[in-house]
C-alpha cells in the first residue's frame, strides 16, 4: 500500500470519529437541555400557586436602578439570578400598585426601600402618581428604610408614614454634578485629542481638552441643576409639612442640628419630620402585628400579600390578555448604529421595531419611551425617520421622555406627533460633535514612527498613528457644522417654528421637562400612563390594550424565555432558590452553549477601529448626586 494511500485511510478514520465525538457532544448538550425542560415543567405542575385569598398589605421591595427596560441577560441567567435583581422595572411596578389598589384584598401598602439605588427623580415622579392613586382608594402606604439616601427618600415621601431603623439616617445633602477632567493625563501619555462640535454648551468633551469646568458649562449646569432641586425640596416640603425653605436652612446648619440632638441622626430626622417613626425592626414588625395581624405562614414575621406571588397572579393574566391595540416601544440606554440589545438603543434594531408595530394591523397607535442621554446621530437619524414613516403610514406616534430624552435622544424624538415629558425630565442638549484622538507622540515615546506615502493628503485622514491635518481638521469640523445645521432644521420644523427661534434653546443647553414645554421643545407635561390616555383618546380607542413590542428572538431564546415567563408566573423564584450548585451550574453551561445570538454582545463604538468619522448627539452627564 502507498504511503498516499495509508494517509487517505487515516484521514477518513480520523474525520469519521470526530464526526462521532461531535455528534455525541451535541446529543450530550440536547440531553441536558431536555433534562432541564423536564424539570422546570415538572416543578411547573407541581407547583401552581394558590389564589390569594387572605387580606393584607402588599409587600413591594424593589432592588437595584428603577428602569424602562431590563438591561439584556440570557434567558437562563435570569432564572439563575440571585434574589436581588440588579434592575426593577418601573413599568411592573407602576402596574401592580395601580392593580392592587382597585383589589379588595389588598388593604394597605409598604414600600421596603433598603435595596433601592435609585433611577432619576422623573421616575419616581411616575411611580408617586401609581402611590397617590392607590392612597385615593382609602389605603394607607408606609415607607420603610434602615437608612434613606435622597432618592430612597423622595420615594418614601408619597407614603402616609415613614419608618426608619434607630440607628439610621435621612441623608439628604443637595445636588451635585462632578466630572473627571483629563487633560492632564492625556498629555502625559502624548495623546493628541482633536474636537469638533457645534454648540457653545456642548460639554461633552471638556474632560479631554480641559482641567476644570468652563463658565459656560457652569452656566447652563447650575440653571438645571439649581431647577431640579428646587423642585426635589419643595416637593419634600409640601409633602412633609415643613415650611418653605426649610430643607435649605437645614442642610446648612446640618452640624448644629445634629449637636442639638446628640450627635442621634436618627433623632434629627425624627425631630425634624422627615420620618414619623423611629425604633427597631423588631419594633417595626410589632407594630404591623398589631396593625395587619400575625400570619398563619411561619416564615412571615407579621401579615402581608408577598410581592412575587401578587405579581405571578398579574402575569398569569397577561399571558391570557388579547392582541394590544396600542404599541409600546421602549428605547433605553446609549444609542448607538447597528444592532443593539436590551438596556442599549441600536439603530437599525430599534428601527425594526418600529417597522414591526407598523406593519402590526392590529396596532392603532405607537409610543415609544424614550430614556436616553443620546449617542450617534447616524442612528438617532434613522430611527427618526422609521417614526416619520409610521406617522406617514397613518399610525400616531407619540413620545414619553422618562428620566433623560436628551441630545440625540431629542433628535430621534422629533419625528413623533407629539412629544410629552415629566416635570424633572432632562432634555434638550441640541448640539452635536466628534473626537478624533491621534497616538503620533504616544508611539514615538516607545520607539514607534510611521512614515509611508498617499495619493492624497486625505487619503491618511483615518490614520491615528499620524498627526493630523490642517484639510482634514477642516473636513471634521465642517461635518461637524452640517450635521448641527441639521439638528437645528428638524427641531425647528418638528416645533413648527424657525431656526433662530431654535438657536436660542441649542447650542447644547440642558433643560428640564418643565421649563422646556415653555421653550416650546415638548407638547405637554405628564407619566407614561398620562401619555397611553391621551393617545387612545386622540386616536379614538375606547378600550386601550397596550402590547409591548420587542425583538424576534432566535428559536431557542423564544423556548427558554417562553417557559421562564410560565414558570416564573407559576412558581415566581421558588424553583431555583431549591437547586443545587451543580444544577445552576449546569444551566450556566448549558446558556453559555446555546448564546450565539450576536445581539447578546454590546458593540463597543471605538473610534481607533472606525473607518469614518462619528458625530455625536450626546449628553455629557445627564444625572445629579
Amino acid at each position: 500500500m502507498s504511503q498516499t494511500t495509508s494517509s487517505n485511510i487515516f484521514v477518513r478514520i480520523w474525520c469519521f470519529f470526530w464526526n462521532v465525538i461531535s455528534w455525541i457532544r451535541i446529543s450530550v448538550l440536547n440531553i441536558i437541555f431536555l433534562i432541564v425542560l423536564f424539570i422546570v415543567i415538572t416543578a411547573v405542575i407541581g407547583a401552581m400557586p394558590k389564589p390569594i385569598d387572605s387580606k393584607g398589605p402588599l409587600l413591594l421591595v424593589p432592588s437595584g436602578q428603577l428602569v424602562d427596560q431590563l438591561s439584556y441577560q440570557a434567558p437562563l441567567n435570569v432564572l439563575s439570578q440571585q434574589d436581588k435583581a440588579p434592575e426593577t422595572l418601573l413599568r411592573d411596578l407602576i402596574d401592580t400598585i395601580n392593580s392592587a389598589a382597585l383589589d379588595d384584598r389588598v388593604t394597605a401598602l409598604i414600600l421596603k426601600l433598603d435595596d433601592l439605588n435609585g433611577g432619576g427623580i422623573s421616575k419616581i415622579q411616575e411611580l408617586g402618581q401609581a402611590i397617590d392613586f392607590f392612597k385615593l382608594q382609602n389605603k394607607p402606604v408606609f415607607a420603610y428604610s434602615n437608612n434613606f439616601n435622597q432618592q430612597q427618600y423622595f420615594l418614601a415621601s408619597y407614603a402616609n408614614d415613614i419608618y426608619m431603623h434607630d440607628m439610621g439616617s435621612v441623608a439628604i445633602t443637595g445636588f451635585g454634578l462632578y466630572r473627571n477632567y483629563f487633560k492632564g493625563l492625556i498629555a502625559k501619555l502624548g495623546i493628541n485629542v482633536h474636537v469638533f462640535k457645534s454648540g457653545t454648551f456642548k460639554d461633552f468633551v471638556e474632560p479631554y481638552i480641559r482641567e476644570d469646568m468652563s463658565e459656560a458649562s457652569r452656566s447652563h449646569n447650575t440653571e438645571w441643576i439649581t431647577a431640579l432641586w428646587q423642585g426635589y425640596s419643595e416637593h419634600i416640603e409640601a409633602r412633609r409639612q415643613l415650611e418653605k425653605g426649610s430643607l435649605d436652612k437645614a442642610i446648612k446648619n446640618y452640624g448644629q442640628m445634629l449637636i442639638d440632638n446628640k450627635g442621634d441622626t436618627a433623632l434629627l430626622a425624627l425631630n425634624f419630620h422627615l420620618v414619623d417613626k423611629i425604633g427597631s425592626k423588631q419594633s417595626l414588625i410589632d407594630d404591623f402585628k398589631a396593625r395587619f395581624g400575625t400570619s398563619k405562614d411561619p416564615q412571615k414575621p407579621f401579615n402581608f400579600i408577598d410581592a412575587a406571588s401578587y405579581q405571578q397572579e398579574l402575569a398569569i393574566a397577561k399571558l391570557q390578555q388579547e392582541k394590544g391595540n396600542i404599541g409600546l416601544i421602549v428605547a433605553a440606554g446609549t444609542i448607538s448604529d447597528g444592532e443593539q440589545p436590551e438596556g442599549s438603543i441600536g439603530g437599525d434594531s430599534l428601527s425594526q421595531l418600529i417597522r414591526k408595530a407598523r406593519d402590526d394591523k392590529d396596532i392603532k397607535a405607537v409610543v415609544i419611551r424614550v430614556d436616553s442621554g443620546g449617542g450617534s446621530a447616524f442612528a438617532s437619524e434613522l430611527i427618526r425617520q422609521e417614526i416619520q414613516a409610521t406617522r406617514d403610514n397613518g399610525k400616531p406616534v407619540y413620545i414619553s421622555m422618562g428620566s433623560v430624552s436628551a441630545s440625540g435622544g431629542y433628535w430621534l424624538a422629533t419625528g413623533a406627533d407629539q412629544i410629552w415629558a415629566t416635570p424633572t425630565t432632562i432634555t434638550g442638549s441640541i448640539g452635536v460633535f466628534s473626537i478624533v484622538p491621534t497616538f503620533e507622540n504616544t508611539l514615538n515615546k516607545v520607539g514607534i514612527s510611521s512614515d509611508g506615502l498617499a495619493t492624497s493628503e486625505l487619503a491618511g485622514i483615518y490614520q491615528l498613528d499620524r498627526p493630523m491635518s490642517a484639510t482634514a481638521e477642516q473636513v471634521f469640523q465642517l461635518s461637524v457644522e452640517s450635521i448641527y445645521q441639521k439638528f437645528l432644521l428638524l427641531c425647528a420644523n418638528a416645533r413648527k417654528t424657525n431656526v433662530q427661534e431654535i438657536e436660542k434653546v441649542a447650542e447644547g443647553r440642558v433643560w428640564l421637562g418643565q421649563k422646556a414645554q415653555t421653550l416650546n421643545l415638548v407638547d405637554h407635561l405628564g407619566s407614561l400612563n398620562d401619555v397611553i390616555t391621551a393617545i387612545a383618546k386622540d386616536s379614538d380607542i375606547t378600550t386601550p390594550s397596550i402590547v409591548l413590542i420587542e425583538r424576534d428572538l432566535s428559536p431557542t431564546e423564544a423556548i427558554i424565555k417562553s417557559l421562564m415567563q410560565t414558570t416564573k408566573a407559576y412558581t415566581g423564584s421558588a424553583l431555583f432558590k431549591q437547586s443545587t450548585g451543580a444544577t445552576v451550574q449546569w444551566l450556566k453551561q448549558l446558556d453559555s452553549e446555546l448564546e450565539k445570538n450576536p445581539l447578546a454582545i454590546l458593540i463597543q463604538d471605538q473610534l481607533a477601529n472606525s473607518q469614518q468619522q462619528k458625530v455625536y448627539a450626546a449628553c455629557p452627564d445627564c444625572s445629579v448626586h
